[in-house]
């Protein structure tokens, strides 16, 4: 109960910072709200992409695959 309580307590969209939103991301994939099952080979493949993508660097790809990416552009494009 505790989890549903926090989730509530970041409200609902739209978020005021972009950490906001990424925390209640964070909840929604921590615990399935995205991948399922039978998603779970194709989010190995696009894992698999991140690193191996002659477009980025190893540290990219590791990065992109901890959302570091995403929550740099988040954060600059917020606005």
């Amino acid at each position: 109960m505790k989890i549903q309580n926090t989730i509530k307590a970041i409200g609902p969209p739209p978020h005021v910072t972009p950490e906001k939103l990424n925390e209640k991301e964070g909840f929604i994939f921590k615990y399935g709200g995205v991948l399922h099952e039978s998603r779970f080979k194709q989010m190995g493949a696009i894992i698999l992409s991140f690193l191996t993508s002659p477009e980025y660097s190893l540290v990219e790809g590791f990065n992109s695959v901890r959302l570091k990416s995403f929550n740099f552009s988040v954060s600059a494009m917020w606005e």
